[in-house]
């Protein structure tokens, strides 16, 4: 077992070792051998004393490649566990489980909290295995996280006993797949579907801290960077905003006006990958936004409301804020005052934009959260499915269809998600692709696939 940084994923390695440094942490436990994994899954499968829910060997982020070079996805840290959970945004990581395994330390593209492989971008991962019930282990647990974010709700506890064979069999009987209570290749597809119906706004990570505190001691949490990001959206490429202003990354303001070719625009003619779009946001972005929060605002914040703060300030800009009606509501304690002023800042180019809308809708809802859950932060690139390599108009019903409505539904738009492109499903298609500067037509093509994952809201 090695407790460096030798096999873990390199840009894995190099974030977690930025985030150690931050807060003084070291790992525990990095990368593991096969033989090391059956011996943590077997202690924890016989019951013996000490030994917590480990993955079968061949499927743990800790061991990654087990027949090939070790590049490990995952870490356990020791040291000021608190700091670095409420720090790990800034580095691409978080702490899937950190209610239950605060140490255990991922980066944000392996989005859900047990084994999911590596992704594509990094190299080949393992598969998951077949269920069915009396299989034990983490990956029953991803099982039943992913079949309660469906909405078909079951106990996380790492046996698939016959409540969970229940659940997973309503389940192939609501997708359409043979209900035969195991969990396939089928199944597995299926549940890493975006789901139907819209899943709840993302219930922040564990409390780190209580009560409120001076606005100049506080950062941007880990979930309020998975939230800002998952509200601008991310774009390798450049293109012009709402508002008409020219923008690459996850909301990163190039120049004001459209795109036109000036000089600021040089760095990012051929493309950003993900990553560089990424550090473009934690070093450059992040920062420049969070210190007018500081700055301006006298009173003391709890952690939800400085990053609900930070989230408006990156969409509307530090003069908007100071100038603003919200600000000096807070400033006078106001607090209730302040979060009902958000909806008010819902235009650009003097028009209501329903995706502004939608946007002070969230962060006013987060400003008045109470950190209270540990549900893993949205990924900061997130995948979505890919391009079904067919367009879909009025007329047309198929899953696909069904996949793209329950999207929209989840950003907000009044569809429903049946499958079936009715007139209905037209006219929010056609809004949405003028609203984010799409040929508008009212068919579902690969760039109106994708925005409806990508754009930001």
């Amino acid at each position: 077992m090695s407790r460096g940084y030798d096999n873990l994923h390199p840009v894995f390695a190099e974030r977690l070792q930025r985030l150690n440094e931050a807060c003084g942490t070291s790992i525990l436990s990095g990368w593991r051998s096969s033989e090391r994994q059956k011996e943590l899954y077997d202690g924890y499968i016989n019951g013996l004393p000490g030994f917590n829910p480990a993955n079968r060997p061949g499927s743990s982020n800790h061991e990654a490649c087990p027949f090939a070079e070790p590049m490990a996805l995952a870490a356990d840290l020791e040291g000021d566990l608190a700091q670095a959970n409420a720090r790990a945004g800034e580095f691409g990581l978080h702490f899937p489980i950190a209610n239950v395994e605060p140490w255990h330390c991922q980066p944000i593209e392996v989005a859900y909290a047990y084994y999911t492989g590596i992704p594509e971008e990094w190299g080949a991962g393992v598969g998951r295995g077949v269920l069915e019930v009396g299989a034990q282990g983490q990956g029953v647990v991803e099982c039943q996280q992913r079949l309660n974010t469906h909405g078909f709700e079951c106990v996380v506890d790492g046996d698939f006993g016959p409540t969970t064979r229940a659940r997973v069999v309503d389940f192939q009987r609501a997708r359409g797949l043979e209900a035969d209570g195991i969990v396939g290749p089928a199944t597995w597809e299926a549940l890493d579907v975006q789901p139907p119906e819209p899943l709840p706004a993302p219930v922040p990570g564990p409390t780190v801290t209580t009560g409120r505190r001076p606005a100049s001691e506080l950062r941007l949490s880990s979930q309020g960077a998975a939230l800002i990001a998952e509200l601008e959206g991310k774009s390798n490429v450049l293109y012009d905003d709402p508002a008409g202003h020219c923008t690459v990354g996850i909301g990163h303001l190039v120049h004001e006006g459209p795109t036109c070719g000036a000089e600021t625009e040089a760095p990012f003619v051929n493309g950003l990958s993900d990553e560089e779009c990424y550090r473009l946001f934690i070093d450059a972005d992040v920062p420049r936004y969070e210190q007018p929060v500081r700055d301006l605002v006298s009173v003391p914040l709890k952690q939800s409301e400085f990053d609900a703060l930070v989230s408006f300030t990156y969409n509307v800009g530090a003069g908007a804020l100071e100038g603003s009606t919200l600000r000096r509501l807070l400033n006078e304690g106001d607090y209730d005052g302040a979060a009902n002023e958000f909806a008010s800042w819902c235009k650009a180019g003097g028009e209501v934009l329903e995706g502004l809308v939608r946007r002070r809708e969230r962060e006013a809802a987060y400003f008045r959260s109470e950190w209270g859950g540990a549900a893993p932060p949205p990924p900061l690139a997130a995948d979505h499915p890919t391009w079904p390599g067919k367009s879909f108009q009025e007329g047309d019903a198929s899953y696909d269809v069904r996949v793209w409505q329950a999207q929209m539904k989840h950003r907000g738009w009044p569809i429903e998600a049946d499958g079936d492109f009715g007139p209905q499903t037209r006219a929010i298609t056609i809004q949405f692709q003028e609203e984010k500067g799409l040929p508008v037509d009212g068919v579902v093509g690969e760039k109106t696939w994708d925005a409806a994952w990508t754009a930001a809201l």
